[in-house]
């Protein structure tokens, strides 16, 4: 049952977005509808900057396997490694990085805290205030981008909490 007018009729009449950051989203961005995005490329943010400056709802990325370290790679690793730049997939395998999708529960609890959000019963405590800073500060200090003027997006906070691996 899948047609063009049933993307858009889903998209404008939502009450916000959970998905992916392809095409699709930006529909939603017409409609100025909230977007949660789920297994979101930080190459895009170098890409695209901005498509993505002016939606201030968080957001899961995907996570980059490194398959020599036999772990994931942290937001400095990414950058070190040139990852953030990397346009196409096959940069990731020439370097040895499998790029892997959310789980299911990450995908849950995006959803669950883009629920509280949109309800108004969200409630960021000090420690999801400081891992934020500091996921943005490492982000920043990398990217080149001017903080708090060109992305001024956050992460799901039980995302970056379960995955504090990013901030070594």
């Amino acid at each position: 049952f899948r047609s063009d007018f049933g993307d858009i009729f889903i998209n404008g009449n939502c009450d916000a977005f959970i998905g992916g950051d392809s095409g699709i989203g930006d529909l939603a961005l017409l409609f100025r509808k909230p977007l949660f995005y789920i297994n979101f490329s930080l190459t895009l943010l170098n890409i695209f900057p901005l498509r993505y400056t002016f939606y201030p709802y968080p957001f899961i990325t995907k996570h980059l396997f490194d398959l020599k370290k036999k772990r994931n790679l942290s937001l400095r690793e990414m950058f070190e490694m040139g990852l953030f730049q990397a346009a196409q997939s096959n940069r990731f395998k020439e370097v040895g990085v499998e790029v892997v999708s959310n789980t299911p529960e990450e995908i849950c609890n995006l959803t669950k805290e883009a629920i509280q959000r949109l309800n108004g019963d969200y409630r960021q405590d000090k420690n999801d205030e400081s891992i934020q800073r500091e996921f943005w500060n490492i982000f920043f200090k990398y990217s080149g981008f001017k903080k708090d003027i060109d992305v001024p997006r956050s992460i799901c906070s039980s995302f970056l909490n379960k995955n504090q691996y990013l901030l070594s």
